[in-house]
């Protein structure tokens, strides 16, 4: 759409500066995922559009450049493929077979995200050997040297600080300037000889920790990350007694914990974390709210 790539080659797509058009896409189809699903048990007109959309949007996926969401997409791919295989044969095979059919354009098309995610010298575990005269040939452990360790460093720590409550909503950002100077973190790093230093702290403060369990654990204490848990629960429950138990595939992407997130309590981001949810939760009602009778008469 006109915006240059990032220096890494991630696209952004209407969102100048912001690399978020893979999750954005990811989100949009997580509503259209829960909204359409029941319709494709069967080989119809509704099956062959949640194939197109299906293999559009894992396409884009891969051309953002999005390690989270290429991998979340790829979990829910999994999942789909689980369930039809375990349920509906006939659909396992359409769907499989559209998926090998888009496949050369997906691996010629992902050798950067394939950089991305398999490069240990970029972002996962990189074994580095480090000779000094304290440490002779000892191993290095990158992942510790990324950004968002600090980030989740630096919400422990004030989670530590304000066990119950936390420091309000969207208050990381000022409360990790404390952190930086804490007693806590300069023994954490004379200990940890392996962490560049310099890195840490430059990555230690944020808009927020980039994870929603870390941000709700900092900002809202084990009261508001407690309630957060048993509405979460209390959903997955429901649906469990509806049966639909494909539900379970949206609520885990879009709360996953292992991945990085953007922030909770963000507007743009809220919005679709609320929509979802109450899809979901729509989806999961068993009873109807309305029929309609013979007469044409709505009884409610």
């Amino acid at each position: 759409l006109g915006n240059p790539k990032s220096s890494i080659g991630r696209l952004s797509g209407p969102y100048n500066q912001e690399y978020i058009i893979g999750g954005v896409i990811l989100k949009f189809y997580l509503i259209y995922f829960s909204l359409n699903f029941e319709k494709i048990f069967y080989l119809n007109r509704y099956l062959i559009f949640f194939l197109i959309i299906t293999n559009l949007v894992f396409f884009s996926i891969i051309i953002s450049g999005e390690r989270s969401s290429f991998i979340l997409f790829l979990i829910l791919l999994i999942s789909i493929l689980i369930y039809f295989f375990l349920f509906k044969k006939k659909t396992f095979l359409t769907f499989f077979l559209s998926l090998i059919i888009c496949l050369p354009l997906y691996i010629k098309n992902s050798s950067f995200i394939a950089d991305r995610i398999l490069d240990l010298n970029y972002d996962f575990i990189e074994y580095i050997q480090k000779k000094d005269e304290a440490h002779d040939n000892n191993i290095k452990l990158k992942v510790f040297n990324r950004g968002y360790f600090a980030h989740y460093f630096s919400s422990i720590e004030i989670f530590k600080n304000n066990i119950l409550f936390g420091v309000g909503q969207r208050n990381f950002r000022y409360a990790c300037e404390d952190i930086k100077d804490n007693k806590n973190t300069k023994d954490f790093l004379n200990k940890n000889y392996f962490i560049d230093k310099k890195n840490f702290l430059n990555n230690i403060c944020t808009t927020h920790p980039h994870n929603i369990y870390m941000e709700l654990l900092s900002e809202t204490g084990l009261i508001g990350t407690s309630i957060f848990l048993i509405l979460i629960i209390v959903l997955f429950r429901r649906i469990l007694r509806s049966k639909r138990y494909y539900l379970i595939v949206p609520l885990l992407i879009i709360f996953f914990p292992l991945i990085p997130t953007g922030s909770f309590f963000n507007n743009f981001n809220s919005i679709f974390i609320y929509l979802i949810v109450s899809v979901i939760y729509f989806k999961s009602i068993s009873k109807k709210f309305f029929s309609v009778h013979k007469s044409s008469q709505l009884s409610y």
